[in-house]
């Protein structure tokens, strides 16, 4: 697809790698007009899932 998509996306991103890389993908091929992300960091004092939560500077 050549375009740019047309409707404004939000993309809202936590705690799911694998999927968060596949829509990433896709995403970058509609090439939207207009794409809003938003992450929430790590749950408070616990170390299991920071690892799971790119810093947005990663995207």
């Amino acid at each position: 697809m050549s375009e740019s998509f047309e409707t404004p996306i939000l993309f809202l991103i936590f705690n799911r790698p694998l999927e968060t890389a596949a829509i990433w993908d896709r995403l970058r091929e509609i090439k939207p007009k207009n794409l809003y992300i938003a992450a929430d960091g790590p749950r408070p004092k616990t170390t299991k899932t920071s690892y799971l939560v790119p810093p947005p500077e990663r995207l």
